[in-house]
């Protein structure tokens, strides 16, 4: 299984087309995938917006009532996710703001399946 945690705040426009582009990915891969949401006490309507998605795609959906930071967030969320995953699950993030592109998972799930710990992509470096 692999979960896709997405730490959330302000994030209802883009929240519906981040997770339909993760499940076109995942089904794609014929890779079982569950997305753990974690709503930093948003203003707008983003805990509603993942409710409505969570009918539709596997969505696990955790709240904090007051917005606590990206850092406590990205704490909770892990910790979270160490409860409940397997061990031959993998975690990955991606912002939820619709910047990271799915379709780069791929590449770092080779390198997960090639027994690396820790893969880190980014936009800035080449490749």
């Amino acid at each position: 299984m692999i979960h896709v945690f997405l730490p959330a705040y302000n994030e209802a426009v883009a929240l519906e087309r981040l997770a339909s582009k993760i499940d076109i990915f995942f089904k794609a891969m014929s890779e079982p995938y569950q997305i753990v949401i974690l709503d930093d006490g948003s203003s707008d309507t983003t805990f509603e917006v993942a409710t409505h998605l969570s009918h539709r795609y596997p969505i696990t959906i955790l709240r904090h009532e007051i917005n606590k930071g990206l850092g406590q967030t990205m704490i909770d969320g892990f910790t979270h996710l160490a409860r409940i995953a397997a061990p031959t699950d993998t975690i990955v993030t991606l912002d939820c703001d619709d910047t990271h592109e799915p379709t780069y998972l791929g590449r770092a799930l080779a390198k997960i399946k090639e027994n690396y710990d820790v893969v880190i992509l980014s936009r800035f470096q080449k490749g």
